[in-house]
């Protein structure tokens, strides 16, 4: 039973390393499609294509050129939204979509870590449940261990102890 859960819980924490690879690598790439698109925004605005109001359609402060901040994964998925919506209020009002990135790939950039990012959150549940389970097993394991060294040792309490220990020995204890 033991070996049994014990490969379970590796599959699960294998599994949960792939997840979190994964994530990493889709955060970065959301992370970077974010920042790259609000510099070319900035870019725009340097070149006098666009005002500096169009900033606050993104939720930007129009007088600052940062790219906001992009730690968290609240941070990511707020800012990605943020461009879907601002993307959206600039066309509606005339203006031309833009390019490398798009929104669109933004888009995909945030669905794509939306999704890892839960995948990994069930991974990481699964895991540590999995963990549980052996650790329950292992514990179940040491006290039926510590009560057969308690028995045997009752049982053979006349002997000397190097008889108890030899006795104790033939059980591989």
């Amino acid at each position: 039973i033991f070996l049994a859960e014990y490969a379970e819980h590796l599959a699960a924490d294998s599994a949960q390393q792939n997840a979190t690879n994964l994530l990493n690598t889709v955060k970065a790439e959301a992370k970077l499609y974010v920042s790259h698109y609000y510099q070319v925004i900035n870019f725009a605005i340097l070149r006098g294509e666009m005002p500096t109001s169009v900033r606050a359609l993104y939720g930007l402060s129009v007088s600052s050129e940062n790219v906001p901040k992009l730690t968290t994964e609240a941070e990511i998925l707020m800012e990605s939204t943020n461009i879907n919506n601002g993307e959206a209020a600039r066309v509606a009002a005339g203006g031309a979509p833009m390019s490398n990135p798009t929104a669109a790939q933004v888009a995909t950039k945030r669905v794509a870590f939306a999704t890892a990012n839960q995948t990994q959150g069930l991974a990481k549940t699964a895991a540590g449940k999995e963990l549980r389970d052996v650790q329950n097993i292992f514990d179940a394991m040491a006290e039926a261990y510590m009560d057969l060294i308690d028995e045997l040792k009752f049982a053979n309490r006349k002997l000397s102890f190097a008889a108890i220990r030899s006795i104790l020995r033939e059980y591989g204890m």
